[in-house]
């Protein structure tokens, strides 16, 4: 039966494959700018001089460890989930295609497609949201590159903190540091 179908093809993990994302002290771009929210680290997407022909502001968080792409195969579930805040002191453009968090995965060196989308444009504004987003791979990943992708097209001011992004269709409910993060600190 459907449901049958539905409950064989569950894919639980617990493993947050995002690095740094208690403080974003490493990977998630240069010279990021940073709020304090209840013991973490919000990051900070601000842009205030969109002009027509200028591309969209991205923040990025590039995977690359061989560990983790290449259980990247078709029919593979991958899960995103965290917290965002549209801050209404920089109108937000209605761009709503381009404003949004997304796992993009490169088929080979020029290919990619793009997973997990979770348009922002319309949430509520000045307030915390949970976001959360599961999609089936429709092909392998063959270059070894995968990234999770915060994205602002125009004008706006976005925060977002505690992402996980996990191999399973199971988003994580409860923020928890990549493994590595946490022998680092050891």
């Amino acid at each position: 039966s459907k449901v049958d179908n539905k409950i064989n093809n569950i894919q639980i993990s617990t493993r947050n494959i995002l690095r740094y994302t208690r403080d974003f002290s490493q990977l998630w771009g240069s010279n990021p700018i940073l709020e304090d929210v209840n013991g973490f680290k919000a990051r900070v997407i601000q842009k205030t001089n969109w002009a027509d022909g200028v591309g969209r502001t991205t923040v990025m968080h590039s995977i690359n460890r061989d560990d983790i792409i290449n259980n990247l195969k078709a029919g593979t579930y991958i899960s995103i989930s965290g917290w965002i805040y549209i801050d209404s002191s920089v109108p937000l453009s209605n761009s709503a295609s381009l404003n949004n968090v997304f796992v993009r995965l490169y088929r080979d060196e020029t290919t990619y497609i793009d997973y997990c989308k979770v348009p922002f444009t319309d949430f509520e504004k000045d307030k915390w949201i949970y976001f959360e987003a599961t999609q089936q791979i429709q092909y392998d990943v063959i270059s070894k590159s995968a990234s999770f992708n915060v994205s602002v097209h125009q004008n706006g001011k976005v925060k977002f903190m505690k992402p996980t992004m996990v191999i399973g269709s199971k988003p994580l409910k409860d923020w928890t540091p990549a493994p590595e993060d946490v022998d680092q600190a050891i």
